[in-house]
């Protein structure tokens, strides 16, 4: 009984084992690529350590040396970066301007998406093309007229104008929300509230064309106050014209994947069309809202160009700009302490993904197809 229970134990183990191709295919089709993935993706990382840990004099500057390996770890580059140059300044600079236009932007492109997405009015398919070309347009051709209006225009004459259009516009539009049975109470402002609106965009657009007007003629003058230039508002109010319609595109599929039928729930039981998008479409679209973050922080973290045309001081540059124009002193490149601004600067962008990666994958996903 014994003998048999044994050969009928090792006739199962043998008829279980599986054959040799299948874990060379196993190794060929999944984990080489893997490997090579990996290491593609890593690389670059762990050859800006090595390079910010090596000496600059023993190792970088020697080309018999092994390049992915320190051989004399130090932190003296990390130190030099802190010491020789506005490190922290920068940083705080980069994480403010990115911060408050990915804030911005966010808030934009998501009313923008969400009108797109449920309101039906005439021209929501051209408007849906038009912003999406918009980010399609590179930023080559758009810093020379920005630059005109950053360089010229006052600071007064343009924050009074932000906070003028908002009012003017953003006001009107959130009475409208309001259900109309809960207007009667209102009086004749009810009945007005289209026209406040229409006159409320006219004189905005009329102020801003005046606006753009002095500040390309130079013809607006407030007692000599100070233009936007070498200011971080340059790069906060410049950042969102290729973030928002961004945000915009991205956002726009995404609530197009939720089901209308539960804001129609919300909206049946008196809910105002903004309570219903601010408590039933926007606590479901999260997943998207973190992805276009995501993406919006990225850009606005590694852009260079803006940051390059509009700020001119060293104490106001952000890190991309500031590590490049600060560490690289005609042909001579301080490889160290470049690839230890480099690799500190990349961290932030890397703990963003890290935390949020499951929702960035899902809100990529969500808009892919409908139903």
């Amino acid at each position: 009984m014994a003998v048999t229970s044994t050969t009928a134990s090792s006739f199962v183990m043998r008829r279980n084992r599986r054959p040799m191709n299948y874990y060379v295919w196993k190794a060929v089709s999944l984990w080489i690529p893997l490997v090579f993935f990996v290491v593609f993706t890593l690389g670059p990382f762990w050859y800006m350590l090595v390079i910010s840990l090596k000496d600059q004099q023993l190792e970088v500057n020697d080309p018999s040396v092994f390049p992915f390996w320190p051989f004399h770890p130090n932190l003296n580059q990390y130190i030099d970066l802190f010491e020789r140059t506005q490190f922290p300044r920068w940083a705080l600079n980069t994480t403010l301007v990115a911060t408050v236009s990915t804030v911005v932007s966010l808030t934009f492109g998501s009313l923008a998406g969400y009108a797109l997405a449920r309101l039906r009015f005439r021209g929501a398919s051209l408007l849906g093309i038009i912003s999406f070309v918009t980010y399609l347009v590179p930023q080559t051709l758009l810093f020379i007229p920005l630059n005109i209006v950053i360089t010229r225009l006052p600071v007064s004459l343009f924050l009074g104008t932000v906070v003028f259009s908002t009012v003017a516009v953003g006001l009107p539009i959130l009475m409208l929300l309001v259900p109309p049975e809960k207007r009667v109470s209102w009086g004749p402002l009810a009945g007005w509230l289209p026209g406040i609106l229409l006159f409320g965009i006219g004189v905005s657009l009329g102020l801003w064309g005046l606006t753009a007007k002095g500040a390309a003629a130079n013809e607006i003058d407030l007692g000599g106050a100070t233009n936007l230039s070498n200011t971080l508002w340059a790069l906060i109010l410049t950042y969102p014209t290729f973030l928002v319609p961004f945000c915009t595109w991205l956002l726009t599929g995404y609530f197009q994947s939720i089901p209308r039928e539960l804001e129609e729930s919300a909206l049946i039981d008196g809910a105002s069309r903004m309570q219903a998008m601010l408590r039933i479409v926007v606590p479901l679209a999260i997943p998207g809202i973190l992805s276009a973050f995501i993406f919006a922080f990225t850009l606005s973290w590694n852009e260079y160009i803006y940051a390059l045309i509009f700020l001119t001081s060293t104490a106001n540059r952000t890190i991309p700009v500031g590590v490049v124009n600060e560490l690289i002193r005609g042909d001579v490149y301080f490889w160290g302490t470049l690839m230890a601004g480099a690799l500190l600067g990349s961290i932030p962008v890397a703990v963003v993904y890290s935390f949020f990666v499951e929702n960035y994958v899902s809100g990529l996903t969500a808009g892919a197809v409908k139903g």
